[in-house]
């Protein structure tokens, strides 16, 4: 319709620059002479990538984004626990009067509002977390899965106030904001972490999301997927455990006078995270379909997680011993006087792209013998059939 002719110069123009673009790197690489300037291709991405970030949401200042917004502010004066508050934003383009696809350049009023609604990532710019997931690919399938069970999480998932421009009426919020953007604080949830007495271990993902929709989980009971090592537990739920440090990426909860259960901690079961009970290591148990617990026996005092991603470190590996073989290769590359002093690898083989291949994939099974600290190191280099490949 008529909304989408704005947008027709924006499209033409960037059309063009793409055209030129391309047709600047095809010139470069078809002439030989011109091949060196092929160094000015990550110019040009860092340059429209820097266009695309610095334009975006320039009619807006900076400030509206920095000041933390009233509904924020009624939540973190409200909120006396140790753990950041975790919140569920109810509002949405359809059950109120903001927009955010019609251009910030059109209409500002409902960006200049979009922290307010702390929807998604903007809950967590002001100290808060927010129950949705949001658009991120590092997001767990888990979590969206989770979230279609709304509203029978809320309790479950220990959502503590519910962010909504409409009025609502349950005998389990409480209004401790009343505008056109409101606040509810939720009488009736749990609490991040606690101890459970019993499990049930359903492996079924359809029988688990049925239980959990309906809501009707209690304090008592826990969700598994597994069956836990060394459990025991004699069922009395005092007021035992307290979170007593709790940042990103390292979590402490004391554990006083209990029987033993297993320790649920409502926060995402993310591949990297570890477990220290007392100081010894122990497994995680993925519990309610999306959060850390593990088992702990009548006498542990301490549980500590704390996130060391494996595959984090590997990567910095990877990319440390990739940069200085690229380094090494452009060292020779420019040193040599002639063509006939460059090294070519294809010469080394019977054909031109075996080595390569070979090499990068002997590399690749070092450098993930070195980090792993594996003695299964050769059985991944025999795997590769590098011998092989070099013979052509």
């Amino acid at each position: 319709g008529k909304d989408l002719l704005r947008y027709v110069g924006h499209v033409r123009l960037e059309f063009l620059l793409v055209s030129v673009i391309c047709f600047l790197m095809f010139t470069v690489l078809c002439v030989n002479s011109l091949r060196k300037l092929s160094i000015i291709f990550p110019v040009i991405c860092f340059f429209e990538l820097y266009l695309f970030g610095c334009e975006f949401n320039g009619t807006i200042s900076a400030e509206s984004y920095k000041d933390t917004p009233a509904t924020a502010t009624a939540i973190i004066n409200d909120h006396k626990e140790v753990a950041p508050p975790r919140i569920l934003s109810l509002v949405n383009e359809k059950n109120s009067h903001l927009n955010w696809h019609s251009g910030w350049s059109v209409d500002v009023s409902s960006y200049l509002r979009y922290n307010e609604t702390l929807r998604l990532y903007s809950g967590g710019l002001y100290g808060l977390h927010n129950s949705l997931p949001g658009w991120s690919p590092l997001h767990l399938r888990r979590q969206w899965e989770f979230a279609t069970l709304y509203p029978g999480i809320i309790k479950t998932a220990g959502i503590q106030y519910v962010i909504s421009t409409n009025s609502l009426n349950s005998p389990y919020l409480e209004l401790i904001r009343d505008a056109d953007i409101s606040v509810y604080r939720v009488i009736e949830t749990f609490p991040r972490a606690y101890l459970a007495s019993k499990y049930r271990v359903i492996k079924d993902q359809s029988r688990r999301f049925s239980l959990l929709r309906r809501g009707e989980l209690d304090l008592e009971t826990v969700l598994l997927e597994e069956f836990p090592i060394g459990f025991k537990s004699n069922g009395d739920l005092s007021d035992q455990v307290e979170i007593v440090d709790y940042r990103d990426e390292y979590v402490r909860i004391l554990l006083n006078n209990h029987n033993g259960g297993i320790l649920v901690l409502s926060d995402t079961n993310y591949p990297g995270w570890r477990a220290f009970i007392d100081g010894e290591e122990a497994p995680i148990l993925t519990a309610n379909h999306l959060f850390r617990g593990v088992a702990v026996l009548p006498d542990a005092r301490e549980v500590v997680f704390e996130f060391a991603s494996d595959t984090f470190i590997l990567g910095l590996w990877c990319t440390l011993v990739t940069g200085l073989f690229t380094l090494f290769v452009l060292y020779y590359r420019f040193r040599a006087k002639s063509p006939s002093k460059v090294i070519q690898l294809s010469q080394l083989s019977t054909q031109s792209f075996v080595f390569p291949v070979s090499l990068q994939m002997l590399l690749f099974s070092l450098v993930y013998g070195f980090v792993k600290h594996k003695s299964g190191l050769w059985d991944a280099i025999d795997r590769c059939r590098v011998l092989e490949l070099w013979a052509g």
